[in-house]
């Protein structure tokens, strides 16, 4: 696939670099500053779907011939906290975008791993947590753990530690937690 090329738009450029700022300031408050209200984590979420539903709609995937290497990964990272239907929407284009060399491989194995949660599936690459409320914070199960590692590899990504893998949630598990 040859996708026509986009001129730089610096102005959306500006714009996703600091929604992308704004989400990790949220997240850094609710997960190291204590605080246990999700309030502003999902105000900001909210805001960016606003935001990127009517120019993923308008563009497809803004990849970084439109907003450069670190808006095309700024979009992935706010379609990556977006619901459960944008992110299965977004995952074609996402890959498309990988396919014509403008958007990230790494950026499409977290969303095909997020999107594969969202449906029940196993992960293949490894990127995905679940924190339960027992406390237990464990891998997703995996569709293949001994080749997880190898598919991490390719993409540059540190491999998981072998302890991690081993602990991984079964379908099993989520099943009688009730979560599948």
């Amino acid at each position: 696939m040859t996708a026509k090329r986009r001129a730089l738009d610096p102005i959306l450029h500006a714009e996703l670099m600091v929604r992308y700022q704004r989400d990790g300031a949220a997240r850094r408050a609710y997960l190291d500053g204590g605080k246990r209200d999700p309030s502003e984590v999902l105000a900001v979420d909210t805001d960016n779907q606003a935001f990127l539903s009517p120019l993923i709609e308008q563009h497809g995937w803004l990849g970084a011939d439109l907003t450069g290497r670190d808006g095309a990964h700024a979009c992935w990272l706010l379609v990556q906290h977006s619901p459960a239907h944008l992110r299965a929407k977004c995952l074609p284009l996402l890959a498309a975008a990988v396919e014509d060399g403008l958007a990230e491989p790494r950026d499409l194995a977290y969303l095909e791993d997020r999107v594969g949660g969202d449906h029940g599936r196993a992960q293949r690459y490894g990127t995905q947590w679940l924190a339960h409320a027992r406390g237990e914070s464990r891998l997703w199960p995996l569709e293949d753990p001994d080749g997880v590692n190898d598919r991490r590899a390719v993409l540059g990504m540190q491999p998981l530690d072998q302890a991690e893998i081993a602990l991984a949630w079964t379908e099993r598990e989520l099943r009688e937690l009730g979560l599948l």
